[in-house]
């Protein structure tokens, strides 16, 4: 069970579940930027949660099965060829025999798409993972473990990209925000997995703090008047005022908005979250 890389994106890594225990030397924990699509492509071949996946982004991917083996995608909104057959928008997985060739198109909507091999990707670990490994073309991967599939089980995650994405925020009473002021956010063309940056009403101000431990999901407001949302790729402590936190489940639907994509920020109480995470998670 092998996966031969053809033609891959400069910025398509490995992920797996991400490095823990690090934190206080300044590494972040990384891992999938949408982690629920990255466990529903696991979830659908039977692997482990924790198997490493391909995150990939635009403007798709190439590959050519070594040997036999299955294989699922999850996340973004995209056309897949095998041996240059179209299949059906809503398969998600597929086996592949020695020879074979998938091709995943440019992303109609969406900003990552994971792609996972039965037993996961085997690739050399950094501090207990794989996340961060960079994925080029000629490079082969073999399956980490073996696993039966005898019948894929697809889970029941399909994001909806109708925007504006509602994202919902848990406020850390930091005084000076109203919220009320900056429903209409736009995702700017400098994010990447460090961080999501809005940019659009959001006031200016002189405020400063001492830099303070931060994770991912933490938002951060600066001075010139952007929310900062950190990504698994970001820092682990940041001097900006810090306004909330916005949950996993919502983080990780925040991963698929793609620059200009219109983002309703809210806020939401800790009493409500599993109430939306079912609005958020269309289940």
């Amino acid at each position: 069970m092998s996966l031969r890389v053809l033609k891959i994106a400069k910025n398509a890594t490995l992920q797996d579940r991400g490095r823990f225990g690090f934190r206080h030397y300044g590494v972040p924990e990384a891992g999938p930027f949408d982690q629920h699509s990255a466990e529903a492509s696991n979830f659908a071949l039977g692997n482990d949660s924790c198997s490493s996946v391909l995150e990939l982004h635009a403007p798709g991917a190439e590959f050519e099965a070594v040997s036999s083996c299955w294989i699922a995608v999850f996340g973004a909104l995209t056309d897949v060829r095998i041996d240059g057959n179209l299949i059906p928008e809503n398969q998600n997985v597929f086996q592949l025999e020695g020879g074979s060739r998938i091709e995943i198109s440019s992303f109609r909507k969406g900003a990552r798409l994971y792609l996972a091999m039965e037993g996961g990707f085997e690739a050399s670990k950094m501090l207990g993972s794989v996340c961060g490994t960079h994925v080029e073309p000629g490079d082969v991967f073999q399956s980490a473990s073996k696993i039966a599939i005898v019948e894929p089980e697809l889970p029941n995650l399909i994001w909806d990209f109708e925007t504006p994405f509602r994202i919902p925020i848990v406020p850390n009473g930091f005084s000076d925000f109203d919220f009320d002021i900056v429903e209409n956010l736009v995702v700017s063309h400098h994010s990447d997995r460090r961080g999501i940056r809005l940019f659009g009403n959001v006031p200016t101000h002189n405020g400063r703090q001492n830099s303070q431990p931060i994770c991912a999901g933490a938002v951060q407001w600066t001075p010139s008047g952007e929310l900062i949302v950190i990504g698994p790729d970001g820092p682990t402590i940041g001097g900006y005022p810090l306004i909330g936190t916005v949950p996993s489940f919502a983080l990780s639907r925040l991963g698929q908005a793609v620059m200009n994509d219109p983002v309703h920020l809210y806020p939401i109480s800790w009493e409500k979250l599993d109430e939306e995470r079912q609005r958020t998670l269309l289940t």
